[in-house]
Parts: C-alpha cells; sequence; structure tokens
C-alpha cells in the first residue's frame, strides 16, 4: 500500500504507508510539468499520474519506470481515475473538459 505525496513543484514522491519510507519518484524528464492527479489500478501495480500539461502517464509500479502516455487535454488536467475496466482511464480538465481513453498497455 502507498500514501502519495502530491507535489505541485515538479515530481511526486511515493511512501509507502506505514513506514512513510520514500518508495520513489516518478521519472517524468528534466523539466517535469506538476502532477495534479494520481490513481492507482485495482491492484496497485499500475499509477496513472495527470499532469499540468495535459499529459496523462502511467507508470508499472512493480519496476517505477514509465510504460506510456499521451496528451488528454490542451491545458492542466484536474483529475484521473480508472474505469471500472480497468482499460479505461477517465480524466477532467480545469477547463471543465472530459476525456476518456481506452488501452490494452494498461
Amino acid at each position: 500500500m502507498f500514501l502519495e505525496y502530491e507535489s505541485f513543484l515538479g515530481p511526486s514522491f511515493l511512501y509507502r504507508h506505514g513506514t512513510s519510507l520514500l518508495k520513489t519518484v516518478l521519472p517524468l524528464g528534466e523539466d517535469p510539468p506538476a502532477i495534479t492527479s494520481l490513481c492507482f489500478n485495482h491492484n496497485g501495480k499500475i499509477l496513472a499520474a495527470a499532469a499540468t500539461d495535459g499529459m496523462i502517464h502511467m507508470f508499472d509500479m512493480s519496476v517505477g519506470l514509465q510504460i506510456t502516455g499521451w496528451p488528454a487535454h490542451d491545458s492542466a488536467i484536474s483529475s484521473v481515475l480508472f474505469g471500472p475496466d480497468e482499460t479505461s482511464i477517465f480524466s477532467l480538465g480545469i477547463d471543465g473538459k472530459a476525456s476518456a481513453s481506452v488501452s490494452s498497455d494498461f
């Protein structure tokens, strides 16, 4: 189980619940966007991270690496959520527009 700490200054740090030990820092590149929302899939192995640049980043938490990413909005994303089928990702932009994405990559 992870407890997330979201930083609006760049990367997100994930801590193991109960121990407060740093688990990982999400690799988002040299000049990373701020992460605005995080959501784990049903078994905690995949993490969706929404960003201020309108991108959704997907991470494999077993290795701590990004497995895919795509532009979902033209502006910052305020919320991201896995769908009940675990192949859908829903997001809401700060402009009020909703987006749905389907992938077999996660």
